[in-house]
């Protein structure tokens, strides 16, 4: 979720910032390709992903939303869109989580919001 909320800042994040970010830290191989497939991810797809945003946000716009719910909701629909191996509950249950350590306190229902009813679209058109 940091490396998504430095994005915000510097468009493009190098391999170092990852390992700056990453070091000191005992990840295992499995979460490092994680992490990587999440950030490469919503760096090709944050047009789309934003745009889902905007249109469950109901007149909010991207650069008036706190941007750890940001961060928190481009990981989220990253995961729901693209990696299928995860399930949709879990991505939802994760992003609430990480609202609750790290947004404010009307963040984890706000995400919740947003994530319950782009999943309801989504589960509509399967």
């Amino acid at each position: 979720m940091k490396l998504i909320f430095q994005q915000q800042f510097k468009n493009d994040l190098s391999e170092e910032d990852l390992f700056n970010l990453l070091q000191g830290k005992k990840i295992n191989e499995e979460n490092y390709r994680y992490i990587n497939n999440v950030v490469d991810g919503i760096k090709k797809n944050v047009d789309q992903i934003d745009n889902l945003i905007v249109a469950n946000t109901k007149g909010w716009a991207l650069n008036r939303l706190p941007k750890i719910d940001l961060s928190i909701l481009r990981i989220a629909l990253y995961e729901m869109l693209f990696m299928e191996e995860i399930p949709v509950k879990v991505s939802i249950n994760e992003a609430v989580e990480m609202a609750k350590r790290y947004g404010t306190e009307n963040s984890p229902k706000f995400i919740n919001g947003i994530l319950g009813e782009i999943n309801k679209k989504m589960s509509k058109r399967d």
